[in-house]
C-alpha cells in the first residue's frame, strides 16, 4: 500500500481535565430458571478472601505531564479500488481538533468496541471490555492448563466488577442483531434489560448465537473460534455471564457487580460507498488506531475519540492499541492474586506479555474482517 508523509500540528497545549463518562444503560441474562439457581452455582466459590486485597494504582487527576506538542496522521492502508480516501485529513481533523479533545484516566473509563457506532468520545477496543475480560479467560487457561467452567466465568466476572475502578464494564450490540434475538425468541415486544422468568431458558440458549451477537468482534469469535485460538464454550460463557450479572440485578449479591454493566445498542455499521457526482463516500469510511505517548500513558491518560461526530454523521471504526494495556495490567494483576491461593505458578508479568501477544492477534483478525474495504489509519500523539 501507498504511503503518504504524517501531518502534524504544533501547539496543542495542555490536555484538558478528565471528565467521568456515565453509564448508559446495561443487559445480560440469567443462567438457568431463577436468580436463586444461578445465586446457588455462584456463591459455591468462596471467593471473598482471594480478591480483598486488591488494589487498583489510581492515577492523580491532574493532567501533569501529558502535554502534546505533535499529532501525526497516518494513511496506514489504501483501498485500490476508490480513487479518493474515503477518510480524509480533515475528517480526521474534526475528530482530534485540539479544542474539543477529552482526555481520561483509563482506568476509569469503559473500553467500547471498536465497531461500535456511537455519537460520543470513547476509548475502544477488539470488543471493547468483554473483549479485553474474554482475552484474560483465554490466558488464564492457557497458563494454568486449566479449563473454566460457567460458574468460574460468571464468578470471575462479577468480583472483577465489584472491585475494578472503572465507571462502567461495556459491551454492545446492534438494531439488527437485537430484532434477531427478539425474533429468534418469537417475542416481538421482548424486553432485553427486563425479561420475563418465562423466557429465560430460551434466551440463554439464544444469547450466544452469532447473528444474535452485535458485537462484531464476539461474533467472529462465536464464528472462528479456531482462527482466534479461543474456545468456542469460553465466549459462550463469557456472554452468558454477563446477562446473568445484569438480570439478577435487584439481587442484594449481585446490585455492585450489575451497576457497573453498560449495554448499548448502537447503529448497524453501513459498508461504505464511493459518493457520486464528487459527493464524500458514505457509511463507514475508515478504521483510526490512536496511539498515545508514553509520557501520557505514564500519567494514566488516553484521548477519546467519537466514531460519529454527530447523529447524522460518517462514522469511523476506533481502537486504542495502547491505552487498552492498562486495561491489561489491571486483568492480569486480578486473576493472579484472586486465584493465588490455587495457581500460585500464575505470573502477573507473564499473563500480561502473553495478553499482549494474544490481543495483538485479535485485533489483526478482526480488522482484517472489518475494513476489507476501507482504508486504516493509525493518528499519534507525541
Amino acid at each position: 500500500p501507498r504511503q503518504t508523509r504524517p501531518r502534524s500540528w504544533e501547539g496543542v497545549g495542555a490536555m484538558a481535565r478528565l471528565l467521568l463518562l456515565v453509564a448508559l444503560g446495561t443487559v445480560l441474562m440469567a443462567a438457568c430458571t431463577t436468580a436463586e439457581n444461578h445465586l446457588e452455582r455462584i456463591e459455591d466459590l468462596d471467593l471473598t478472601n482471594e480478591v480483598d486485597g486488591i488494589a487498583f494504582p489510581y492515577v492523580d487527576a491532574r493532567a501533569g505531564n501529558c502535554v502534546v506538542s505533535q499529532v501525526h496522521i497516518n494513511i496506514v492502508t489504501r483501498v485500490r479500488d476508490f480513487k479518493v480516501d474515503f477518510l480524509n485529513m480533515a475528517s480526521i481533523g474534526q475528530r482530534i481538533d485540539p479544542n474539543q479533545l477529552v482526555w481520561q484516566k483509563i482506568r476509569d473509563t469503559f473500553f467500547s468496541c471498536m465497531d461500535a457506532i456511537v455519537d460520543r468520545r470513547v476509548m475502544a477496543a477488539p470488543g471493547g471490555d468483554a473483549g479485553e475480560f474474554l482475552l484474560a479467560l483465554k490466558v488464564f487457561e492457557e497458563l494454568t492448563g486449566y479449563q473454566l467452567r460457567q460458574r468460574h466465568v460468571s464468578a470471575y466476572l462479577k468480583a472483577f466488577l465489584e472491585k475494578t475502578a472503572k465507571e462502567a464494564f461495556f459491551t454492545h450490540t446492534t438494531q439488527v442483531a437485537l430484532q434477531n434475538l427478539k425474533t429468534s425468541c418469537g417475542v416481538e415486544s421482548l424486553d432485553v434489560l427486563n425479561p420475563p422468568v418465562s423466557l429465560v431458558r430460551t434466551l440463554w440458549d439464544q444469547v450466544i448465537l452469532p447473528e444474535n451477537v452485535g458485537c462484531r468482534h464476539l461474533k467472529y469469535l462465536l464464528e472462528r473460534p479456531a482462527e482466534y485460538g479461543v474456545r468456542l464454550e469460553l465466549t459462550q460463557m463469557l456472554i452468558r455471564a454477563f446477562y446473568m450479572i445484569m438480570w439478577n440485578k435487584e439481587h442484594p449479591q449481585f446490585t455492585t457487580a450489575a451497576s457497573k454493566l453498560t449495554f448499548l445498542v448502537s447503529d448497524e455499521p453501513q459498508p461504505a460507498a464511493e459518493g457520486t457526482s464528487g459527493a464524500p463516500p458514505t457509511g463507514t469510511r475508515g478504521l483510526v488506531n490512536v496511539l498515545t505517548g508514553p509520557h501520557c500513558l505514564s500519567e494514566g491518560l488516553a484521548p477519546t475519540i467519537a466514531p460519529k461526530l454527530d447523529a447524522n454523521s460518517d462514522s469511523i471504526y476506533v481502537t486504542h492499541y495502547d491505552a487498552v494495556q492498562v486495561l491489561r495490567r489491571d486483568l492480569a494483576r486480578f486473576f493472579t492474586l484472586l486465584v493465588r491461593d490455587h495457581f500460585s505458578a500464575l505470573n502477573e508479568v507473564a499473563m500480561l506479555s502473553r495478553m499482549n501477544v494474544v490481543g495483538r492477534h485479535h485485533l489483526q483478525k478482526s480488522v482484517k474482517y472489518l475494513t476489507t474495504s476501507i482504508p486504516i489509519y493509525s493518528v499519534t500523539f507525541i
